[in-house]
């Protein structure tokens, strides 16, 4: 991992493990022929330091494809309160577990499939609130999950913020 890499579109087909860290934002999409990011089975965890992170809805089946693995993806922030996008029509699997992380997100319309293992969703910044449920948006410094959001995860166990998130409403 390199906190400085930069590039704007994120793209890979791999038999291992894929790990990236964008210095800035960075959209996981199509480039040169290659949809997406698939691992062969295999943890992906992609990331930005200090910048927005949106999965694009691509002609993959699944646009971050680990299998029976794990996917992690961040936005990172510093104090610039950065969303987690992925995109409608984008789908994120991970059967061993999915871990999306953002001081906002924006994640209706998609796919976020952890099969019966755990979902995690939680804001990038300690103390960062989280309000649940209903027509709940991103506001200032809380993470809103909507019911339609919400309704876009499938797991054994759905997790809503971690031990340094702010109080949950």
């Amino acid at each position: 991992i390199q906190a400085g890499n930069n590039v704007a579109t994120l793209a890979g087909n791999a038999s291992g493990a894929i790990t990236y860290q964008d210095a800035d934002n960075l959209t996981i999409g199509a480039v040169n022929g290659v949809d997406g990011v698939s691992s062969g089975g295999n943890a992906i965890s992609v990331s930005t330091v200090n910048g927005t992170l949106t999965v694009n809805n691509t002609a993959a089946a699944n646009d971050v494809d680990a299998g029976a693995s794990t996917v992690n993806l961040t936005a990172g922030s510093s104090g610039n309160d950065n969303v987690l996008t992925v995109a409608s029509g984008a789908a994120v699997n991970g059967t061993g577990g999915v871990t999306l992380v953002g001081d906002h997100m924006t994640i209706a319309g998609s796919t976020i499939n952890a099969g019966s293992a755990t979902a995690t969703l939680h804001p990038f910044e300690n103390s960062t609130a989280i309000n649940v449920g209903g027509n709940t948006s991103d506001t200032g410094s809380t993470l809103g999950l909507s019911d339609a959001e919400l309704d876009t995860v499938t797991a054994g166990l759905l997790k809503i913020g971690d031990a340094n998130s702010g109080n949950l409403a």
